[in-house]
Order: structure tokens, then sequence, then C-alpha cells
């Protein structure tokens, strides 16, 4: 199946071939328009058993349906007997006219560690899907960035060849997003096997380290957000595993990361230590009391006292005077200036973390340029936010279009990899100290060479728009 079987402009089955997206083990994907100019994605199976497994895979995958699973469109044969299927076609990741789909994978590959806030809405939206499809007694059985598209901006998960029953016994799926033990037979695949597999996507998208490296963490991870996701993620993939709801809610309120069963095992074995250790201590002070000898009385001893000659009293008062006189001097007027300037030029040495930032502010207009571009992101992320606590779909893919058209050319993503060297500036500027210096100039500098790159790429026109 790795050759082309259809060009752009041949038709398969009445849809009108636009491009050839790609192929796999499973078939091969066109990007489609049907004859009401709506274009869809196509896959044509393969004619063997493995098309024959994804067929019964669709079938089964049909039975959920929510926003953040892919729908499945029209499934017909072809006049040679292969298979074929449409659905929803994912975002454009290129300039147009040409097509590339908007996957996870394109973006940890093009853009590296994804920012913590955004990962977190993409995982949100993958767990409720997930939980979703666990609903109907299925399990996706593949989940990885590959199948991970962008449909209108939001996070959908894809492919449902591998989507099986609860008690399905089949072993399919990558294995690198698989348990050991499910790769060598002795379980079943099981609900909470998709939630670790999702706990390894979100450790991928985190510290962009591939998934066998887990659960090792990098040391790049310095943001409490960053952190908090880090743990989501290892606690998913800990068993015995959880569930999409309770991932879901770890992603919401990472506290709860640490399972109560395990906190209530920590503390009762700190106790029973903290038992045995005053136990030992009262037991070894106890032997060493009765294997301790009794001191012998000490010989009586006399009270004496020293009496010290009048000179030798008026000498110390003396010395005493002259030494009180010398630091009143030194606190005087006109001996304390000298001491003051050389503090200063000991401290001129070590610049102040005011004196950081005024020397690395953004050159010319660009703080005003990236306060505005903050603001708008600000306003569509709390509208879409609501829109999607509401489950209005169409405002939410109405929000997203708005955002791309008047944020274009990335400005929305720079504003993203803005915030998080705000907050990193934020956390040195609190604890700041001469020590840390370098690390708050090389992070001061970044945000300042990283708008000076971003003003040369965007075209002056959008600029005189934002000015």
């Amino acid at each position: 199946m790795s050759e082309m079987l259809f060009h752009p402009g041949d038709t398969i089955g009445g849809f009108a071939v636009l491009v050839h997206c790609g192929a796999g083990a499973f078939g091969q994907v066109y990007l489609v328009r049907d004859g009401s100019e709506r274009k869809l994605a196509l896959k044509v199976l393969s004619p063997d058993r493995r098309g024959e497994r994804e067929l019964a895979g669709l079938l089964r995958f049909q039975r959920a349906t929510h926003p953040n699973l892919l729908r499945i469109g029209k499934i017909s044969t072809l006049p040679d007997g292969r298979i074929f299927y449409t659905m929803d076609p994912a975002d454009n990741a290129a300039t147009p006219p040409d097509y590339a789909p908007d996957t996870l994978a394109r973006r940890m590959r093009e853009r590296g560690p994804l920012p913590p806030g955004e990962l977190k809405n993409i995982m949100l939206e993958l767990a409720e899907g997930l939980a979703a499809l666990h609903r109907t007694h299925l399990t996706h059985r593949d989940i990885k960035p590959e199948n991970i598209l962008f449909i209108n901006g939001r996070a959908t998960l894809a492919d449902a060849g591998a989507v099986g029953e609860f008690d399905g016994s089949t072993l399919v799926g990558t294995p690198d997003y698989l348990p050991p033990e499910v790769c060598l037979g002795k379980r079943a695949f099981t609900a909470a096997d998709d939630c670790r597999a999702l706990g390894l996507v979100l450790y991928s998208a985190l510290t962009n380290e591939a998934p066998r490296k887990f659960p090792s963490t990098p040391l790049t991870l310095a943001l409490p957000e960053e952190i908090a996701l880090f743990k989501a993620a290892e606690r998913a993939c800990t068993p015995p595993g959880v569930s999409a709801y309770r991932f879901r809610e770890l992603l919401r309120h990472p506290e709860k990361a640490a399972p109560r069963r395990k906190r209530r095992r920590i503390a009762f074995a700190a106790a029973t230590v903290l038992t045995l250790c005053i136990i030992s201590a009262v037991t070894t002070a106890a032997y060493l009391k009765k294997r301790q000898p009794t001191p012998a009385p000490a010989p009586d001893q006399k009270e004496v006292s020293v009496k010290y000659s009048k000179a030798f009293v008026q000498k110390m008062k003396s010395d005493g005077a002259e030494l009180h006189a010398e630091q009143e001097r030194m606190r005087s007027p006109a001996v304390q200036p000298v001491g003051m300037n050389r503090r200063n030029e000991v401290n001129s040495a070590e610049p102040t973390a005011a004196e950081l930032v005024n020397k690395y502010r953004l050159p010319g207009d660009g703080e005003k340029l990236v306060g505005r571009w903050l603001a708008v992101c600000a306003d569509f992320d709390r509208r879409t936010s609501l829109a999607y606590t509401v489950r209005n779909d169409a405002l939410v893919a109405k929000l997203t279009a708005e955002k791309k058209a008047k944020l274009p050319y990335g400005i929305a993503d720079f504003c993203g990899n803005e915030m998080r060297s705000r907050k990193l500036i934020d956390i040195l500027l609190r604890d700041y100290t001469p020590a840390k210096r370098q690390q708050l100039e090389t992070a001061l500098q970044y945000r300042r060479d990283a708008l000076e790159k971003f003003l040369k790429k965007l075209p002056p026109e959008e600029l005189a728009k934002w000015r």
C-alpha cells in the first residue's frame, strides 16, 4: 500500500481527490471534496486482514459520539472491493493552497515542548473524549501523538482501527505506548492502559522526550504548571492506573496526584518508624544508665575571691573609654561617607534585579505590541472557555477561527511563549540573589531576542495594524 492509488483530480466513490495526505499499514488517506464543495478526509483500507480489522473497529467506534472523538461519515466500497470511509478533515498546518494535517505529532516535531497552558487544555479535551469512549465499553488501544488531530482547533482522538471491546484480547497498538505485560501477552488490554498511553503522550509533549524514557525527569521542568502536569502523567502511568475521569481530575486539581490510599500507607509507615525509634531510644537510655558507674564524690572546694588593685581597674576603664570613642568616631559624618563610597563600589560590581530588568527592557514599542497581543489572547481564551463550559461547539469553533484571523502569523503561539518567560522571570525576581544573576540575565536577554526575531518575521502591514 506504499504506492499512491489515486492522484489529485481522480474520483473515489463520487469524491474528488485534492491531496494525498499519507499512507500507513492500514490504508491511504486523501483530502477530498464532495458534491456540495465540502472538504472531507477519505481513507481507503487495505484489501487484507488489516483492512477487515479496521472496519470492525470503525463499526464499534460509531457507537461513541463526542466532540473530541473523530466523526465517521460514509462507509462504502469501491468497484474492486476495497473499503473506504470519510471523516472530518484535520485543520491545515501548512500555508494554503498546500495542505498538511494538523496533528499533535507535527506540533511536537516543529515546536518542541508545548507550553503547559496549551498542553493542559489539549489533555483535558482528550480525557473527556476518552471518557465518552469508555462509557460505551470500548477502548482505543492506539493512543499516540500521530493519532491526535486538531479539528476546528479542538484536540480529537482519531484512527479507530484498533478500537475494541473491554474484554478484547487481540494484541494491537504501538509498543512504546503499551504496558510491558500487555506486550508479553500476560494480560489483556484495559481502559486504564488507554489512560497510561495518554499519560505517556503528555510526558512526551511536555518534555520532548521519547515515551520509553519515562519516568526520568528533565532538568528543564521548572515552572509549577509543568511539574503539576508531570505528576499527573506519572500518576496515570503508575499501576494500577487511573480512569479517564480520574485523569481529567488530576489535570484540573494536580494536588490530588497522590492517591489517598498511598498517603495512608506513608503516614502509617512514618508513625511506625517513629514509634520504634522512641522505644529504642528509651531502652538504650535505661541500659546506659544502669551500666554507668557511680561518680566519685568531689573534694570539698573553697570559694576563692579575687581582688584587683585600683591601678588595674583604672586601666580597664581607660581602655573601655578609648574603644567607645573610636566607635563613635567611625559613626561620625566625617568618616561615614568613605565607608559608603566603598560599599557602593562593591555593590556596583553585582547589578541588582532592577538594573537588569532596566538593561534588558524590550526594544522600542515592543512592550506595547506584546501587551496588546496578550490582551486579545486573554479575551479570546476567556470567551472560548465559557463557550466550552456550556458545550457550545459552534461558538467554540467560531471563536477559534476569529482568533486565528485576528492573530495570524503565529502571534498567539508567541504570546504563549511570552507568558512562559514572564512566569520564569517573576520566579527569579521573587527569590532574587546575586547568585541567580546569570539565570535572570539569560532569561531577560532571551525574551528580548525572541521579540526581535519575531518582529522581523511579521509583515509590515501587520505591525502597522497594531501600532
